[in-house]
């Protein structure tokens, strides 16, 4: 698959290998420290200087959901105004007590006071709570759809609260129900048939400027006792293709 950039951000993780088939190019972070889960904003920085300025691929697979907050460096590369819609299970949108720290739970936090081309955030899948505090001054931007039933009218609905022309959509695998895929979270119950027809209509009614997909397993002593490897790993492999190519299409 043409213009999809690779994550890889852990030296013992072999997703690398696996979805060697779905990216063309892969950026190697794994030298980098205290990335899990958290990142001070000075190794972010970091990362943003790794991206290659020639090359802006609309495509990016994050790996882990616990590297999500990565989506905030591609999102400071947005040159105009724009929306973003994410599909997740959890909100992150959390108060975060370290501000020099981002982590996967307070991203959107951090990129609603700091990206002032990004206009509102859409949340399809997680509550406003789902556990956590968020700052009162965000409210104005942020909007959370959940549950919908994937329908037309309930897609163009949450449409019509986009503002802007451009969209980007950041896509969590936990969001799906564990009989599509499995993550290292706990899940929603939605069908990849309904991400995906969810996607195509935004798209149709905004024009989607980039996109990200996230929330790979990680195998360590409990997934290796609680899956079987190999059908787990293909499951994942036919649902990474089938969302990298609906993206691919409208990207």
């Amino acid at each position: 698959m043409e213009n999809i950039t690779f994550f890889h951000m852990n030296e013992k993780d072999f997703s690398n290998k696996i979805y060697k088939e779905l990216y063309t190019k892969r950026i190697d972070l794994f030298d980098l420290r205290e990335t899990y889960i958290m990142c001070h904003l000075d190794v972010l920085e970091e990362i943003s200087k790794r991206l290659p300025v020639h090359r802006k691929d609309c495509l990016y697979y994050l790996g882990n959901g616990n590297y999500h907050y990565l989506t905030l460096v591609l999102l400071k590369r947005m040159s105009e105004p724009f929306t973003l819609v994410t599909f997740d299970h959890h909100n992150d949108a959390g108060d975060f007590p370290f501000p020099d720290t981002i982590s996967c739970g307070s991203w959107i936090q951090t990129a609603i006071e700091t990206l002032p081309l990004m206009k509102r955030v859409i949340v399809i899948g997680a509550d406003r709570e789902n556990g956590k505090k968020t700052e009162k001054q965000t409210f104005n931007k942020l909007f959370f759809a959940n549950p919908i039933d994937h329908s037309t009218k309930s897609i163009q609905k949450i449409s019509s609260f986009i503002q802007t022309k451009n969209i980007y959509i950041s896509i969590d695998r936990d969001y799906l129900s564990e009989e599509v895929v499995q993550t290292n979270w706990d899940q929603g119950n939605n069908q990849l048939s309904d991400l995906l027809f969810a996607v195509e209509l935004l798209a149709q009614n905004h024009k989607l400027v980039g996109a990200d997909v996230c929330g790979d397993i990680v195998w360590d002593y409990q997934t290796l006792n609680q899956f079987t490897m190999q059908a787990t790993l293909q499951q994942s492999i036919e649902v990474n293709r089938k969302i990298f190519e609906t993206l691919s299409s409208l990207l």
